[in-house]
């Protein structure tokens, strides 16, 4: 029986990707977006678990690619271009009168405080989950681990939502049922099926 749904957060509950950031440097500068892509990713994984600082990318990107620091501040793009899924939001938070809901994203310190102030108010979920502040990233075994004995559940027990493959399968590891999202899909239909078998 499902006692607890997990929903990511960026691609899911917020409409708003980090490749937004990463063509935006690329369209700019004229620099392949795959090329770009990858060393962003590089220090962004790093930015998601806290082991470096903003300042610390910028650093690394402006010395690769030639770009002036100032030319690459990523705030931008992302809160022009962020916004609420209120389809999602809507839904996920009528399913807190019957399960316990969370948050489990792998973000960044900068991304959370903007977040925290812009968006998250207006989630009625029990807990949330952040990678920079466990210092531990999806599809990493350990997160899972962490929030499934938080809630003091079995895997089994737990729903998880996510648009990205790589999290997906690392759920389903650990015995967790999990739909990979798309917001164009039938994505309520998805969850309800599963929550309708208990």
């Amino acid at each position: 029986m499902i006692k607890l749904i997990i929903f990511d957060l960026g691609g899911v509950i917020v409409n708003y990707d980090e490749i937004i950031y990463a063509d935006y440097i690329s369209n700019k500068f004229d620099i392949p977006l795959s090329k770009f892509l990858k060393a962003f990713d590089f220090y962004n994984t790093k930015l998601e678990v806290d082991a470096i600082k903003t300042k610390e990318m910028y650093r690394g990107l402006s010395k690769e690619f030639h770009i002036p620091i100032r030319d690459l501040d990523w705030n931008p793009p992302f809160r022009n271009n962020a916004k609420l899924n209120l389809e999602v939001v809507n839904f996920a938070n009528n399913l807190t009168k019957k399960y316990k809901v969370a948050i489990l994203s792998n973000l960044t310190i900068s991304r959370y405080l903007y977040l925290r102030k812009k968006f998250l108010p207006k989630l009625k979920f029990d807990k949330m989950f952040f990678s920079c502040y466990l210092k531990m990233r999806k599809p990493d075994k350990g997160i899972f681990d962490y929030v499934v004995n938080y809630f003091k559940i079995k895997p089994e027990e737990v729903l998880f939502i996510d648009n990205m493959e790589e999290n997906i399968e690392g759920a389903k590891k650990l015995g967790i049922t999990a739909i990979l999202f798309d917001i164009d899909s039938d994505w309520k239909n998805e969850i309800e099926k599963v929550l309708n078998k208990n």
